[in-house]
């Protein structure tokens, strides 16, 4: 006899549904972010005093409610969802899983839902101070200019990193150590985040956004040239981890240099985006051994 098998009630599919929905906002920053819960997650457990692995779900889990938080805000801003309808149709909007007016609803609701657990983690510091940031990126114009685009870039990333820190560890302040390594952290994003903006340039042209590549394309390929290498070698100046783990640290930093500098079309750029991304999560693994006490 074949097995008895239960279709879905029209409540679990609306559930379902709803969770794809949410899960199609952050899609595309799976890679860039949410690895980095390979870049935040494990970041935040490398650098816990107490952690322990079993709160690695507690992390991710609020790493993406406030990525959801962004994403709702970055993708129903100005032009975006006419942007996405021409070159990422399947997220939410432009695919109509969502009206724009709902997805604006869905922001103003995850501001005090993210408050809310914000205040059972102890994490209201570095949560204000990513809705801040994602207030300056998108609502007043950050995103418009290349200096202010990787500085609010690299600020995200920094409170992201804060919060991910202190879910992680439980506790409401952080060690010298820790904040020396988010601090780090956030100088390098700051002076590489333009690896994201290379395989864009065209559309950052046509909604006129001034990006680093498009201000100073010459200089900003030679930056990638430069600072993933000099930043790699400035870690190695504070390591305590042994010389393989070091050689595997600069020789990426390499690779991803070279790639940046001499492969220069798009295919080729968006590749170089998404090791740029993996890469700082194995050297933000170790970030919190790397450093010494005293910085």
């Amino acid at each position: 006899m074949s097995p008895i098998t239960t279709a879905p009630t029209p409540r679990r599919r609306s559930l379902d549904e709803l969770a794809y929905t949410l899960f199609l906002f952050t899609k595309s920053d799976f890679k860039t972010i949410m690895f980095p819960v390979v870049r935040a997650t494990t970041f935040a457990m490398a650098l816990a005093k107490t952690a322990s692995w079993a709160r690695l779900p507690v992390v991710a889990m609020w790493v993406w409610c406030e990525l959801l938080e962004f994403n709702t805000s970055n993708q129903t801003f100005g032009t975006s969802p006419d942007e996405d309808a021409l070159n990422k149709p399947w997220r939410p909007i432009p695919s109509q899983r969502i009206t724009l007016d709902g997805a604006k609803t869905l922001r103003l609701a995850l501001m005090p839902f993210n408050m809310i657990m914000a205040s059972i983690f102890d994490t209201v510091p570095a949560s204000i101070g990513f809705e801040a940031f994602i207030s300056l990126h998108n609502d007043i114009g950050g995103s418009d200019h290349w200096l202010t685009k990787n500085g609010c870039t690299a600020a995200l990333y920094g409170f992201l990193e804060f919060g991910a820190t202190l879910v992680a560890d439980g506790t409401v302040t952080l060690t010298l150590n820790q904040i020396c390594a988010i601090l780090g952290s956030v100088f390098i994003v700051f002076t590489t985040i333009q690896a994201q903006d290379f395989c864009d340039v065209e559309g950052d042209m046509a909604s006129n956004r001034s990006t680093f590549p498009i201000s100073w394309p010459k200089f900003s390929r030679l930056s990638m040239l430069v600072l993933p290498v000099f930043w790699s070698s400035l870690l190695c100046i504070f390591s305590t981890v042994n010389i393989a783990v070091l050689a595997a640290l600069v020789s990426s930093a390499i690779w991803i240099s070279y790639r940046f500098y001499f492969l220069l079309d798009v295919a080729s750029d968006k590749k170089s985006y998404l090791y740029y991304n993996v890469r700082p999560s194995s050297l933000l693994r170790s970030h919190g051994s790397m450093l010494t006490p005293n910085c």
